[in-house]
């Protein structure tokens, strides 16, 4: 479960204190406002590398204080839609809305400033929860696509780790038919996984 602190954290860290400092000089309350989703974030990653699963409340709570750290970089650049038929207390692994939202964030949307769209979709289906997370990117090359979730894909802006290790705390704690399934074109991109609901 280490692995899911990631550089990236870090880095993420890095760059929001530099935003903070920023804001202090311009816009105290933003600020303030930013150090609390930091605070938030940081606090849900650390309660996710404790538990193998945890209620969607929280982990979409996890999410949101990570677009809004994002959001407070490129304001109004993301918009986020929730689409949850289900009892939000329902468990979930951690991480497992917060890695795909990130990948979006971090790679389908290169070079678009404006009407990025992720939304993410949780339902019951019988005994099984269907997570959907779908975004109106650029899509992912084919040539990828096999390898996404099986094996290590570093790029220019990712270690290529996440999407593994996801996959592979699926299959650890559900079995192979929990893994992640990624299909995507030159319209966006969908990722699903289905895990037993209980």
């Amino acid at each position: 479960m280490n692995k899911l602190i990631t550089g990236h954290d870090q880095f993420l860290k890095c760059v929001i204190n530099l935003t903070v400092s920023a804001l202090m000089r311009t816009d105290v309350n933003k600020a303030r406002a930013s150090l609390l989703q930091l605070s938030t974030f940081f606090r849900s990653t650390l309660q996710g590398v404790r538990e193998n699963e945890i209620p969607l409340r929280l982990e979409c709570e996890h999410v949101n204080s990570y677009v809004s750290l994002e959001q407070t970089r490129f304001p109004n650049k993301y918009d986020i839609t929730y689409d949850v038929r289900t009892d939000d207390q329902i468990k979930v692994p951690p991480f497992c809305l917060q890695v795909l939202v990130e990948n979006a964030i971090k790679h389908a949307f290169i070079g678009c400033k404006e009407h990025n769209k992720i939304i993410i979709v949780v339902k019951q289906q019988k005994q099984m929860l269907k997570i959907t997370v779908s975004d109106n990117g650029i899509g992912i090359k084919p040539s990828l696509i096999k390898k996404l979730g099986r094996q290590i894909v570093p790029s220019s802006s990712g270690t290529g780790t996440a999407l593994a290790n996801l996959n592979q705390r699926l299959i650890g704690l559900y079995g192979e038919e929990s893994r992640l399934k990624i299909d995507s074109d030159d319209t966006g991109t969908t990722i699903q996984m289905c895990i037993p609901y209980h």
